[in-house]
């Protein structure tokens, strides 16, 4: 996929569906070779066959865009994962010292260090943005969903027994004191915004709702061309730092989002950010957790456990956590209902905490 995008395979069938022979002349590439990568391509589901799609067929297969290709590798598209496909050979490099770090205990960097963060996490930020944006605009329809029916609180795993009490507190919850309640507009905290990808859903879906961008100077700039990007940079205010060293008003915010925020963090260190976050949030508001999140017994699923190595590779005490885990965190730091989206199994599944 990486070599089709840089070798222009999707964006020549960006002015539409066209033969090898085309795309190779277009592209100054070798024929034969262009006729393997689209056919692969083609079984990748990330190109169709045009000359199939009719009833007359044509003497050479003729390849065009499907709705993925043109969502994600073309260029001009808003999710366009070319970066996110560089990234991943600075993520090879990495690895290769999994083998020393797992024998010394010493990282192959700090990525979470003030310095080597507003190194890295602008080019990291923006290039997997295209990941969590459908995630992102699931979690506001999810909320909203949830806050104005509040019919069915059984449907949403809550922390504890799941006992009549707490599913009758969730309710309460959710049709008394949740923000989603209401027309209002919300004033959210984009907590290491990044590239803002979990908090435009929240901007795009009232555009009077306010969200307050906190990351690294070097990192805002790349929130600032995402959301001028969506055409929603006119709802944020930047607020540049480390979360560590800077005091918020309490009871300021409506929605806090940790977006993908704690495994960099370590244990100790995301006890502090989970207090600190209730501290910012109004009574009933929100927390929104993303997170990478392996079963309580580290069995499966296969790629939390993976990328709780990739922690170990790349921080000082990054880990992940469990749902149950992350449950415990949050009660211990003020939280009175804990839950996560049940509708769809995401790879990065969303947590959300009452306060």
């Amino acid at each position: 996929m990486k070599s089709a995008v840089d070798l222009g395979i999707f964006e020549s069938l960006s002015d539409g569906p066209m033969s090898a022979a085309l795309i190779a002349k277009k592209q100054a590439l070798q024929l034969e070779g262009t006729k393997l990568i689209a056919d692969s391509l083609v079984g990748m589901n990330l190109l169709d066959r045009a000359d199939l799609n009719g009833h007359a067929r044509s003497r050479e297969a003729v390849y065009e865009l499907n709705m993925t290709s043109q969502t994600y590798l073309i260029s001009e598209s808003p999710l366009f994962m070319g970066m996110y496909l560089k990234q991943h050979d600075e993520l090879d490099k990495m690895w290769r010292g999994l083998r020393e770090t797992i024998r010394t205990g010493t990282p192959v960097m700090a990525v979470n260090e003030d310095a080597k963060a507003q190194d890295i996490f602008p080019h990291l930020a923006e290039a997997i943005m295209p990941l969590n944006y459908c995630i992102a605009a699931d979690v506001v329809k999810y909320l909203k969903d949830r806050s104005h029916s509040a019919k069915n609180p059984q449907d949403l795993k809550t922390a504890g027994s799941g006992h009549d009490d707490e599913a009758n507190s969730l309710t309460s919850a959710l049709s008394n004191k949740n923000a989603f309640n209401n027309k209002r507009a919300l004033n959210i905290l984009d907590l290491a915004a990044g590239s803002a990808v979990w908090s435009i859903p929240f901007a795009q879906d009232n555009r009077d709702n306010h969200i307050a961008a906190l990351d690294f100077p070097a990192v805002l700039a790349v929130t600032r061309k995402i959301t001028e990007r969506f055409d929603v940079a006119n709802q944020y205010t930047e607020v540049p730092g480390n979360w560590r060293n800077i005091k918020l008003s309490p009871g300021l915010y409506d929605v806090v989002i940790l977006g993908h925020i704690l495994h960099s963090e370590g244990l100790e260190m995301s006890k502090k950010l989970l207090a600190y976050c209730a501290a910012a949030l109004k009574d009933g508001g929100t927390l929104v957790i993303a997170e990478f999140m392996p079963n309580q017994e580290r069995t499966a699923p296969l790629y939390p456990l993976m990328f709780g190595l990739n922690m170990y590779l790349a921080t000082a005490n990054g880990c992940v956590f469990s749902f149950d885990e992350i449950t415990s965190l949050c009660h211990a730091a003020g939280f009175r209902d804990v839950y996560r989206h049940q509708g769809v199994e995401y790879d990065s599944p969303v947590v959300f905490a009452t306060k």
